[in-house]
């Protein structure tokens, strides 16, 4: 994160000086926010059938406790426990939404065939 921010301020400081800088700085972290807490876990929870829920606290407490090797295993680690100790993931029937698209013709209309 530093790499992109350093070159991102001296442009936006050149740009619109100090209050660019800091319109920028606040962008960066919105921006990392997000990834970090929305969209990555719910990237790792569809991969690995968990819930959002438990993939975002397993992400938090193995950064807390490891650091970026707990991010980039922590996921894996408790799926391979969950296997270890024989939780089955529930899979939920999915709705069946038909998309085909049916054709009827109202008795009083001309097309006829």
């Amino acid at each position: 994160m530093i790499i992109s921010v350093v070159p991102l301020s001296l442009i936006a400081y050149s740009v619109g000086g100090l209050r660019y800088v800091v319109y920028m700085l606040l962008m960066i972290a919105v921006v990392h926010m997000l990834e970090a807490y929305v969209l990555n876990p719910k990237f790792m929870s569809s991969r690995t059938e968990l819930p959002v829920f438990y993939t975002f606290v397993v992400l938090l407490v193995s950064e807390r406790f490891f650091g970026v090797w707990g991010l980039i295993v922590g996921v894996p680690v408790f799926n391979f426990i969950l296997d270890i100790i024989g939780v089955k993931p529930v899979h939920r029937p999915r709705p069946n939404i038909n998309l085909k698209k049916t054709i009827t013709f109202h008795p009083d209309s001309e097309n006829k065939d």
